[in-house]
């Protein structure tokens, strides 16, 4: 469920196609004049927090879900 969602959001479960989605291009991490440039895009300011709670809202919704169906 969570995974099928993911994928629909974003495409693919890796890191590179996020940003590729996110920015239009991925960076090189290991790289420092990448990782600046993906910084300077709002990487961790607001794109990869905007990845991570819609994780936590879905995650939180399945939970809901499943536990409906036990009360």
């Amino acid at each position: 469920m969570l995974y099928d969602k993911f994928i629909e959001e974003y495409g693919s479960p890796l890191c590179c196609s996020v940003q590729k989605k996110l920015f239009g291009r991925s960076y090189r991490l290991c790289d420092k004049e990448e990782y600046a440039a993906f910084e300077q895009a709002g990487a961790h300011a607001d794109k990869c927090p905007s990845v991570a709670g819609n994780v936590a809202k879905w995650t939180a919704d399945i939970i809901l879900s499943e536990l409906s169906e036990y009360l």
